[in-house]
């Protein structure tokens, strides 16, 4: 089960003498964004620092989605992971256990012959005192929190530049939103934060936060980012969603969209999101498609002819997660901080 993010939480009381403060945060989602009144020179920077150190596909973490086929999920009371971490890199075997390797001694004999430089290692049993900086160890190498892109491509933009410029919304548009997170305001947020400035209102009032599965997810939504009125190319919006791994493209009307479409180098992966109607209750249904770039691994989970409401905000960031791993995964940590941590 996902965590749920409390919209309690989200939501913090506006204070009623602050003079752009006067609306609630429902009336400022459907405002327009707040206007950049001064221009200033932006430089991109791209941490690579916290990417994962996976060799390929198979050994890049995954969450299951609770719907997946059943390839895509181990069952935990008849196979083991084994997960090797060196400074160079990583390597996982999954193996189905029988009565012999319930014994960690026959374990560790199958795993030395599994690993040809296991042969020569000498194994200790741990310290209970070690867990918790074990635990801490995969801390450090795995990412808890996520800042994913979302573009809003309705009929009338032609152009990457007219679809950062875009501050109006919808009623399917702002659905949507809702449904995969909580609109909260960005002055004085406490939690992560994902590179938007919490302080100056440089990126706008508002933004779109979730809670899921442990990790703590914040969107960079374009039609909310702070907006420059004397910027046709909105440098200010491009410096965030330009630099995120993954976008979402929620679309309306008949056109279709084409990563070509985005020029920014760092977006890999494209997810892209029409609502084509609802279901017998009445709810929402959306179809989905996928577009990675060629040195994006495939990852799961797959995707669904069409999804509804219920199960959408678990596909679709299930999938935002594990697709930015499987994507971070060409961009590896340094040996030398690898073995640092591997040290601590």
């Amino acid at each position: 089960r996902f965590l749920k993010f409390s919209s309690k939480n989200a939501r913090k009381k506006v204070d009623p003498s602050a003079d752009e403060q006067n609306d609630t945060l429902d009336e400022l989602v459907s405002k327009p964004p707040l206007l950049r009144r001064r221009r200033s020179s932006l430089s991109i920077s791209i941490n690579r620092k916290s990417a994962i150190t996976k060799p390929d596909v198979e050994n890049i973490p995954v969450l299951h989605h609770a719907e997946s086929d059943a390839v895509n999920s181990v069952d935990s009371n008849e196979n083991i992971t084994v997960l090797i971490r060196y400074s160079d890199g990583d390597y996982s075997y999954v193996h189905e256990i029988d009565e012999v390797m319930r014994n960690h001694k026959e374990l560790l004999k199958w795993l030395k012959n599994k690993q040809d430089d296991m042969s020569l290692v000498k194994f200790k049993k741990i310290k209970h005192d070690l867990d918790d900086a074990i635990v801490d160890l995969e801390r450090k190498l795995t990412n808890h929190s996520y800042k994913f892109g979302i573009l809003y491509y309705k009929d009338g933009l032609n152009s990457e530049d007219e679809i950062y410029n875009n501050n109006e919304t919808s009623e399917d548009y702002l659905e949507f939103c809702n449904i995969i997170g909580d609109f909260i305001e960005l002055e004085n947020w406490n939690k992560y934060r994902g590179g938007l400035d919490v302080e100056y209102k440089r990126d706008g009032l508002i933004s779109l936060y979730t809670e899921f599965k442990g990790y703590e997810i914040m969107y960079h939504v374009s039609t909310h980012l702070s907006f420059d009125e004397e910027d046709e190319q909105q440098v200010a919006r491009k410096r965030h969603i330009g630099n995120d791994v993954v976008v979402i493209i929620f679309i309306e009307g008949e056109q279709q969209f084409s990563p070509a479409f985005i020029a920014s180098q760092f977006n890999q992966v494209f997810i892209v999101i029409r609502k084509i109607g609802t279901d017998e209750n009445n709810e929402p249904l959306y179809k989905v498609n996928v577009s990675m770039k060629d040195l994006v691994p495939e990852n799961t989970p797959l995707v669904p002819t069409e999804i509804g409401k219920s199960m959408l905000k678990e596909w679709l960031l299930t999938k935002c997660i594990n697709a930015q791993r499987a994507a971070v995964s060409t961009f590896p940590l340094t040996e030398r901080t690898k073995s640092q941590l591997l040290a601590e």
